[in-house]
């Protein structure tokens, strides 16, 4: 059982981490205020590659983490308040690798690169890292579809039937 002096120091001590991850946080905010969400979403992905590296038990790898996890803890709540979906969750599971989104989209992997160098497919670069995330891929595939030859009739007639009506007006 412990003694009330030591749930008295581990108060204290709490209290103290709780104050510090505080002022880290808002540091953080105040250093990200005036960036874009493109910026916010690269910065989180460098960050939680960067807290995935200091593992280690020794203190600076320790510090490291901490600082790492201020600066997502930071990014999160102003991608929240930019109501950005799908971002914000510390381990999401809709940010693909490129084999993931390859696999996603059903193409081999040197289509996807050729899409993200034409600039064709949504993707995001952290250093030399590709990530794409599953709804930005959602709505390419929504704003790539194939119309189908009733559809493509009908936009034929309305094109068609607008032209006629402007050289009415004329």
């Amino acid at each position: 059982m412990a003694t009330i002096e030591e749930i008295s120091k581990l108060n204290q001590a709490l209290a103290e981490e709780a104050k510090s991850q505080a002022e880290g946080i808002s540091l953080c905010l105040k250093a990200l205020k005036n960036k874009s969400t493109t910026d916010l979403i690269n910065l989180k992905y460098y960050w939680e590659s960067e807290q995935k590296k200091f593992k280690r038990l020794d203190d600076i790898s320790q510090r490291k983490r901490l600082a790492a996890g201020y600066w997502i803890e930071a990014i999160n709540q102003l991608l929240t308040t930019k109501n950005v979906p799908g971002i914000t969750s510390p381990q999401n599971s809709e940010n693909m690798s490129v084999t993931e989104a390859a696999a996603y989209l059903n193409m081999s992997v040197s289509t996807l690169y050729k899409g993200t160098a034409r600039k064709t497919l949504p993707h995001h670069k952290v250093g030399k890292k590709l990530v794409f995330v599953k709804t930005e891929l959602d709505d390419y595939l929504k704003n790539h579809r194939i119309l189908t030859d009733e559809e493509m009739a009908e936009q034929a007639e309305q094109y068609v039937g607008e032209k006629q009506s402007a050289k009415k007006r004329r």
